[in-house]
């Protein structure tokens, strides 16, 4: 088969843009997939806090426990200091025992005043986890600290590969100025595919 020299042009000129719109095509393919893993990781995280808020929040501790990791457990940490001497770590199976009791045991040292916390699981929950309504009246962040860079420190010095969602109440500014804020992360491990629950971690202004 013979070719004129513009039958070669119209062939090259018909390959170079066949393969410049697949490598287009390419690219933008893999990016809106990398956007869209990206998203769904976030979204997916917030999802999972909000389930366990719910559940804190209506301290059925049966729903909290299955979020809880099966071999770690969750740490219990009442001040913006995360101490891993102190703080009281409860396996799924202690949860749910804890909740049908109103035995009172150390949680950890109280921060304001270094008295240790003596409460029932129920106690413990009103004064140092759910004592705002954090779902209604707190902003949501991933990954986040607000207010203040030392707890992003602690959290990930002691959980180097979390990932944590941030609940904080900006606190009623007209009547106390701000000093009533208060935060409640939840800290997260992901392992085999799964997000478990390792820490709940409170804090609030401190004169």
């Amino acid at each position: 088969m013979k070719f004129n020299f513009l039958s070669l042009m119209l062939i090259a000129a018909s390959v170079s843009f066949t393969s410049c719109n697949s490598e287009g095509k390419s690219t933008k393919s893999q990016t809106d997939t990398i956007s869209k893993v990206d998203t769904l990781a976030e979204i997916d995280l917030k999802v999972v806090s909000e389930k366990i808020m719910i559940a804190i929040k209506e301290k059925n501790y049966e729903a909290l426990a299955n979020f809880v990791h099966p071999t770690e457990g969750v740490r219990f940490s009442a001040t913006s200091i995360i101490d891993v001497k102190n703080d009281k770590v409860l396996t799924k199976d202690l949860i749910l025992e804890l909740s049908k009791s109103k035995k009172k045991f150390k949680w950890g040292v109280d921060e304001g005043i270094g008295d240790p916390i003596n409460l029932s699981i129920n106690n413990y929950f009103d004064q140092f986890v759910y004592d705002v309504d954090f779902i209604k009246l707190a902003k949501k962040e991933l990954n986040k600290v607000t207010n203040s860079v030392e707890p992003t420190r602690t959290i990930k010095n002691v959980y180097p590969k979390s990932q944590f969602v941030e609940y904080y109440y900006a606190g009623d500014g007209k009547k106390y100025d701000g000093l009533d804020w208060k935060a409640l992360t939840l800290i997260f491990k992901n392992e085999n595919n799964n997000a478990y629950l390792i820490g709940i971690s409170h804090r609030q202004w401190a004169p």
